[in-house]
């Protein structure tokens, strides 16, 4: 009895305290949250809203942006373009400049077959410059120098063609004066004196009528010239046009002036207006060396014997270019015995040339073809009865052969009146300009030279 009446007092103790427990801490629950919503409620009463809404921010808010802490900015959540600049070498291709950088080559068929402009870059040339912009290994933006003053560029659209443009640069334009005197030989001292190739090639064309620069060049002539040069923002593009030059050689002194027609003809005349242009030039080779002259009792080297040589010789390397030395007709164009590979020409009536052991002919020529002075129309070879690679050429007059080393060539019109006038002004400035050099040993450069001069010549070539 007494064990049982113990066992029901402990159940009934530990009935009440299990059951009084949850009923304690719901209780103080709801104590504490009477206390908290209390303090809030007095905290609010003291805070402005708008402050408490904006956290703090300036009152021009919501009007401008948010600036969110440790985000990077939209633009720098972008990948970089990267922009990749290529000269072209020998024997590249577009398609291996993006090998090499790793562009889709997906791309660069969709850029070849998007614009009729693309077909340019199949045949990129050396030293040619090309900018790439490239983003994730696409193609963004293509720019090809096609010139030191145009470069076409293809732009990447939002439809995945390419677009094409051209753009062309406005160069600025500066005169520039030299003088030097020929020690060596006139392509190493014109190179001394930081003239380029084609300034050189332009100077010998300029005089190849009445000096012949295979064999008339001695040491101690002189030559003087005013040339261009473009320019943009400060750098060098390339040589413009000669404008004046004036040429010394042994003892005689020859000087042309540049003359611009209506039409934008470009054409040299001496100070008294007679064309520097002459029917004829006086060789059919550039930079080359006389081997035999005209002789007509001269032993043969292959048949030992007296034969008359009714030419001269021009020994060059094989694959030198040969050009016709004045406008005319082909008459003959083939294998002529001991001459080997041939070519005639007529020039109007009473002239005629020859050119023999030729390599090979121009693809383009035929018997009965135009050919202009100047053109390219075959290469220097060995073929026929020759012992080396050499030109063999021929003057003739009304069928008979004329020495055309001492031949007196026939003479183009001179400049028309209605250009006399504006071109004598052209001549007195730039002749004076030659004259001052002439007098001085020293090199001189625009810097050295009147400005007023440069801006009046500039200003009469500009007018045309």
């Amino acid at each position: 009895m007494t064990n049982t009446y113990r066992n029901l007092l402990r159940f009934s103790n530990l009935l009440q305290y299990k059951t009084l427990f949850p009923i304690s801490i719901f209780l103080l629950a709801i104590s504490l949250s009477a206390v908290l919503l209390r303090e809030e409620s007095n905290r609010l009463q003291r805070v402005d809203p708008l402050q408490e809404m904006t956290n703090g921010l300036s009152e021009a808010w919501p009007f401008e942006p948010l600036v969110y802490k440790g985000l990077n900015t939209l633009e720098e959540l972008k990948d970089p373009v990267r922009t990749i600049v290529e000269t072209v070498e020998r024997g590249d291709s577009l398609s291996r400049i993006f090998k090499r950088h790793s562009v889709s080559r997906h791309d660069l068929a969709n850029l070849l077959a998007s614009n009729k402009k693309s077909k340019q870059l199949r045949y990129l040339k050396p030293m040619q410059k090309i900018t790439l912009k490239v983003k994730n290994g696409h193609l963004v933006q293509l720019q090809i120098q096609l010139t030191s003053l145009n470069s076409a560029v293809f732009n990447l659209t939002e439809s995945g063609d390419y677009t094409f443009l051209q753009e062309t640069l406005t160069p600025q334009v500066k005169l520039t004066a030299v003088r030097t005197t020929i020690n060596r030989s006139l392509y190493l001292d014109g190179k001394a004196i930081g003239l380029s190739d084609k300034t050189l090639m332009q100077l010998t064309s300029i005089f190849a009528w009445d000096i012949d620069f295979s064999q008339d060049i001695r040491a101690g002539d002189t030559f003087s010239l005013i040339y261009e040069v473009l320019l943009h923002e400060g750098e060098i593009l390339r040589e413009g046009r000669i404008l004046a030059a004036e040429f010394t050689n042994r003892g005689q002194t020859i000087r042309a002036i540049l003359n611009i027609d209506d039409l934008s003809h470009a054409s040299y005349f001496s100070g008294s207006g007679n064309a520097m242009h002459k029917a004829f030039l006086r060789n059919p080779v550039h930079f080359s060396r006389i081997s035999s002259k005209f002789n007509l009792n001269r032993k043969h080297p292959v048949l030992n014997k007296i034969r008359a040589h009714k030419g001269v010789d021009y020994a060059a390397p094989k694959g030198t270019e040969i050009k016709s030395t004045a406008d005319g007709k082909i008459s003959f164009l083939g294998t002529k015995g001991g001459y080997g590979n041939t070519i005639e020409i007529e020039h109007g009536g009473k002239y005629s040339t020859l050119y023999a052991h030729l390599s090979k002919f121009s693809r383009r020529l035929k018997i009965g073809a135009l050919v202009k002075q100047g053109e390219v129309i075959g290469e220097v070879g060995q073929s026929g009865l020759a012992t080396g690679p050499h030109l063999h050429y021929e003057f003739r007059i009304n069928g008979l052969h004329i020495n055309p080393l001492t031949v007196k060539l026939p003479q183009a019109r001179p400049i028309e009146p209605r250009y006399l006038k504006q071109f004598k002004n052209q001549s007195n400035l730039l002749g004076n300009m030659l004259t001052s050099m002439t007098k001085s040993s020293e090199i001189k450069t625009s810097d050295k030279l009147q400005p007023a001069n440069h801006r009046e010549i500039l200003d009469l070539y500009q007018v045309k």
